[in-house]
């Protein structure tokens, strides 16, 4: 939802960054950066006029790790106004011991070798109780010179989205079927509680893995065509699915590789909702 009229022309009138700032010097652990502030970049200056009043969330970091973009969309988000944000470190902001560290270290990497990290979701901290979620890819901020002086990204709210991929989360764990869901890289992020009880394999050791070593090696390849396949968006038809069990035996499931879509209509992974039909064919042979 855009911010109404009034309350998005006094934000902007006070917080409209010309570049990136130093941040304020009376703070404590924060040096004055007068020397860098006084270096103009008119191409960044523009830049960040342009995201201040872009109705999408807009943020630009420097390269100390600081605040020097938080434009109106994002106070709507947060409930932080701009004032309070700007030159702060945009740790002091994400919600999590784990994501601060490792926003920090995906925005250096990014600055370092001035590449674009793309489709990152930062988790903000709220002054509603409860943390936002935003999408946005992190594109290196470059001067006229080329010298790389921080970074900027333009999102999207995926609050809600997130919220309800938790719910989604839960009910697949309790789901009385085998669910197995992979990201892109073809690594195990859900592995429901019916899985791990028909495999000997808790969700917490499988969490992060590749599922292939746990494929059954004959059907190795075969799997990982299916696999390929799904996350270029394309379901599969039904396919058995042999899993070597903890304890060495065999477990069969059929079931069905669908894509995973992002709010962005891109690909973000695969899920299988299966049958068990162990002791179906076992009646069989």
């Amino acid at each position: 939802m855009a911010p109404s009229k009034g309350k998005r022309s006094r934000r902007a009138s006070s917080t409209t960054p010309d570049m990136p700032p130093a941040p304020p010097p009376h703070e404590e652990g924060i040096q004055d950066d007068s020397e860098t502030s006084d270096v103009a970049w008119p191409r960044v200056q523009e830049l960040f006029r342009m995201l201040n009043d872009a109705n999408a969330p807009a943020l630009g970091v420097r390269t100390d790790g600081r605040v020097a973009l938080w434009n109106p969309r994002m106070e709507d988000i947060t409930g932080f106004e701009a004032d309070r944000v700007i030159g702060r470190l945009i740790s002091d902001f994400v919600y999590g011991k784990q994501r601060k560290q490792e926003i920090r270290e995906t925005i250096e990497a990014c600055i370092e070798d001035k590449r674009p990290e793309l489709e990152l979701r930062i988790p903000l901290r709220n002054t509603k109780g409860r943390n936002a979620q935003v999408l946005t890819n992190m594109t290196p901020l470059l001067a006229e010179d080329g010298t790389c002086v921080g970074v900027y990204g333009v999102g999207q709210d995926v609050t809600e989205w997130a919220i309800q991929e938790k719910q989604y989360a839960t009910v697949m764990m309790q789901a009385n079927a085998p669910i197995i869901e992979l990201d892109k890289e073809e690594n195990i992020t859900v592995w429901n509680s019916k899985t791990a009880s028909m495999t000997g394999y808790a969700s917490v050791d499988m969490l992060g893995e590749p599922l292939l070593p746990v494929v059954d090696e004959s059907f190795r390849k075969i799997v990982s065509e299916k696999i390929d396949q799904a996350l270029t968006g394309i379901p599969g038809a039904d396919f058995e699915l042999p899993l070597v069990t903890a304890r060495g035996s065999r477990v069969e499931i059929v079931l069905c590789l669908t894509p995973r879509f992002d709010t962005l209509g891109s690909v973000m992974g695969v899920v299988a909702i299966g049958q068990d039909v162990t002791e179906r064919n076992t009646k069989e042979m």
